[in-house]
């Protein structure tokens, strides 16, 4: 019986979970006389790597957050990003984006020079030259942030009410937030935007009008976008009402050979935000999205983003919540029984305005259900909206027997 190699000799050193990281971290404990709910300051400081060896410090930082929740039980979380260099670099949005695995409901975040730019290109998309500051919860100052996050510990929007529901009708239809108002649409959890994993689907919005808002944005944006970006939207359209599988194609691939063009234009101009580069490239990123329902407001943000600048981008933004008040209703209402009002007339006027895309007779709908005996005020003051109404419309799709 032959005997066992000999182990290579090894050696033992000492390490320190961030000691292979250019970034290091610091808690600071934020506390007040007589009040139990602390703040927790986690502050990392260093450089982000580049590229994809960015993943390992979005890791590396993860943890950290959470071994601070883990040991100082806090009521809310400010990450203080001021003193890290960030450019470009690989799954920095997980560390304070959607999808980051954080316990810690209420939380703000602060940037500074070396990372503001490159951040608020994460929140509001690629090509956008909106500061990280103009979104809700980032500030360039620290003091600024714990007031924030104090002022929504315990507030309803932050932590779980009763029937689980963050929104209030009122804030459905007064919000100027389309962010807001697609999660509470899709998913049935409070509108917390740090723990989106595994979140289960409500039944408030269908894949067709999911999709059908993306189209809408889309539509917005119809002259920006290419031939070829646009057969995608149009397929994505189509397959909407056919209730089929939303499988990309050929005008999917379409979409992505747009894209790809988009970004060696916008490349080749110098990655110049506020461009016709940038315009093209954030429509063409909607288009190759917008076969997704669950990537509809991706689509959405990117829509924003090609609208212009940090004025056109919010006006884009009160532009959707229109569409999703004109496809989604009050979704906080039970929708009325329309079936003694579809007469031949309003059935007819209803199909020929949705079969052709043309929604200037609403009023003249509106006229119609009057005459057949709706009296249903919500209703008919849809009908007489002076707004844009689009497919998926909520009164049009209830004449029509459409979900």
């Amino acid at each position: 019986m032959s005997s066992a190699a000999p182990l290579p000799q090894s050696r033992r050193t000492p390490v320190t979970p961030g000691g292979y990281r250019a970034i290091r971290v610091e808690y600071v404990l934020d506390s007040v006389d007589d009040d139990y709910r602390d703040v927790l300051i986690v502050k990392f400081i260093g450089t982000y790597a580049i590229g994809h060896a960015g993943s390992p410090d979005a890791t590396y930082m993860q943890a950290m957050v959470r071994v601070g929740e883990m040991c100082f039980h806090p009521s809310a979380v400010v990450l203080d990003l001021s003193e890290l260099s960030y450019q470009w670099g690989d799954d920095m949005e997980g560390v304070f984006g959607p999808d980051c695995p954080h316990a810690v409901a209420v939380r703000a975040v602060v940037v500074g020079p070396p990372s503001r730019e490159a951040i608020g290109t994460l929140l509001f998309g690629v090509h956008s030259t909106t500061p990280a500051t103009e979104h809700e919860g980032f500030f360039e100052d620290v003091d600024a942030a714990v007031a924030y996050v104090r002022r929504r510990i315990g507030e309803p929007r932050f932590r779980p009410p009763p029937n689980g529901e963050p929104l209030t009708e009122a804030q459905w239809l007064e919000s100027r937030e389309p962010y807001d108002m697609w999660e509470w649409l899709v998913y049935d959890v409070p509108n917390r935007r740090w723990s989106m994993n595994d979140w289960p689907r409500t039944d408030r919005a269908s894949d067709r009008k999911l999709l059908l808002f993306a189209v809408a944005c889309c539509r917005r944006m119809w002259h920006l976008m290419d031939g070829r970006s646009r057969r995608a939207v149009e397929a994505a359209e189509r397959a909407a009402d056919a209730g089929t599988p939303h499988e990309p194609g050929e005008a999917g691939s379409d979409a992505s050979a747009a894209y790809r063009d988009a970004l060696a234009a916008y490349d080749a101009a110098g990655e110049r935000r506020q461009s016709p580069e940038a315009s093209s490239l954030a429509t063409a990123t909607a288009a190759a999205w917008v076969h997704s329902p669950l990537h509809s407001i991706t689509v959405a943000q990117e829509c924003m983003s090609a609208a212009g600048d940090a004025q056109q981008f919010h006006d884009e933004a009160i532009a959707q919540t229109h569409l999703l008040r004109d496809i989604f209703g009050n979704p906080f209402r039970p929708a009325p029984d329309v079936t003694p009002w579809r007469t031949d007339d309003v059935v007819g006027l209803a199909r020929r305005m949705y079969d052709g895309r043309q929604f200037d007779g609403m009023p003249e709908l509106g006229a119609a259900l009057r005459r057949a005996g709706c009296d249903d005020a919500a209703v008919l003051a849809h009908c007489g909206e002076d707004r844009p109404h689009v497919r998926g419309c909520w009164v049009v799709d209830l004449l029509l027997g459409k979900r």
